[in-house]
């Protein structure tokens, strides 16, 4: 019995012990006055969910790895240039920056209904950090290949992927013409992620 009790006392004080969740870190930005198109460079602020009413911000390893400010590290820019895939005839590109690794993917888009969706693939460096921001990373892919529809209110963007109540929120960023070329461009891989 008395086994039994400091088994039970154990579970409790066990039970009790903080969260021990990764450290995030919010990526600060301002909400400005005008009208854009999905046609933007967007820097990712944080994944949402519309139901549970929770902000899930990239990991503060971000903070640690990164020699530039924190807005605009994690990005996307939506182009109206072909796809060179032929897998991929009649869709657009899209590349960007993932926390670690740089990608590439196709998408279309209908923007009268807010429709918005990939082909499921998204072609991307290999380089390798921490756990946290390649989980990070994976969900920020992930979330990417199943876009569904998009919206767009000042100088914000929210897609909502999966099957789910998720969304991503980006802000507009602006970036040179000739940087967004160098920076965002990544030829398609024809394999994969």
């Amino acid at each position: 019995m008395r086994n039994l009790l400091f088994l039970v006392l154990v579970i409790f004080l066990l039970s009790c012990e903080e969260d021990k969740a990764n450290p995030y870190v919010v990526i600060p930005y301002e909400v400005e006055e005008v009208q854009t198109d999905l046609f933007q460079s967007w820097g990712f602020l944080y994944f949402t969910d519309r139901i549970r009413n929770r902000r899930d911000h990239p990991p503060a390893d971000l903070v640690r790895f990164s020699s530039e400010g924190l807005f605009g590290r994690i990005r996307v820019r939506f182009t109206t240039d072909p796809s060179t895939l032929s897998e991929d005839e009649g869709m657009w590109t899209f590349h960007g920056a993932g926390p670690v690794n740089g990608f590439g993917g196709a998408y279309q888009v209908d923007e009268e209904k807010g429709k918005i969706w990939s082909n499921g693939r998204i072609g991307s460096t290999y380089k390798g950090s921490t756990k946290p921001m390649m989980d990070f990373e994976n969900r920020y892919f992930s979330a990417l290949r199943s876009m569904r529809s998009f919206s767009i209110h000042k100088n914000l963007l929210t897609i909502r992927f999966g099957d789910s109540t998720d969304e991503m929120v980006f802000a507009q960023i602006n970036l040179p013409e000739t940087l967004t070329s160098d920076e965002f461009k990544l030829n398609q891989p024809s394999l994969p992620q």
